[in-house]
């Protein structure tokens, strides 16, 4: 994740850095933004300025983690990049908190429309080439799968076996199964 594209880094940099803020003050942040970004009922934003200050860097950093869907890693990561604190209790508990709420999360952000990158388009190709009229196999047939995105940094390109590929036509009807059972 881009760390420059976050809103209300020094907010979050205040909530990681132990010298900065208490653990009261931390847990306070935290716990209003959690409570925010999954509950239903009205706002409430809190009343001590530093404390907000750590709660808009807490929920601008927890949405875009969610909108890109980050994992573990690329959180840690990301969170480290944002704030330059590298060794903190409090970078395992946003992590555990995200892991913890991130399904709940991406479902507020999908109510308001918004998501991350689609799916726009995929093409897929045999790896051959043609000597006269008749096509050649070189080595093992392999097929080159691209999914283009609504961004195209995002774009995804690979090559699989045939054997991979079944495998993965599999998964795919799966997952379609799954979501039809879930549309119903």
């Amino acid at each position: 994740m881009d760390s420059s594209n976050i809103l209300g880094t020094a907010g979050l940099t205040c909530a990681l850095k132990e010298a900065e803020s208490t653990d009261t003050e931390f847990e306070t942040a935290l716990n209003h933004c959690l409570d925010n970004l999954i509950s239903d009922e009205s706002l409430q934003q809190p009343k001590d300025s530093k404390v907000r200050v750590m709660y808009v860097g807490l929920c601008a950093f927890f949405l875009e983690a969610a909108k890109q869907a980050l994992n573990d890693a690329d959180f840690l990561l990301s969170l480290q990049e944002a704030t330059g604190v590298v060794d903190s209790k409090r970078i395992l508990i946003l992590a555990t908190a995200f892991k913890e709420h991130f399904s709940e999360i991406r479902h507020r952000l999908e109510e308001l429309g918004v998501s991350g990158p689609a799916l726009t388009d995929s093409l897929a190709s045999l790896t051959c080439r043609l000597t006269s009229t008749e096509v050649e196999k070189l080595g093992e047939a392999e097929c080159v799968v691209k999914l283009k995105t609504t961004l195209p940094e995002n774009d995804v390109q690979f090559s699989c076996s045939l054997l991979q590929l079944e495998d993965l036509v599999w998964t795919l009807r799966q997952a379609s199964k799954i979501v039809e059972h879930h549309a119903q």
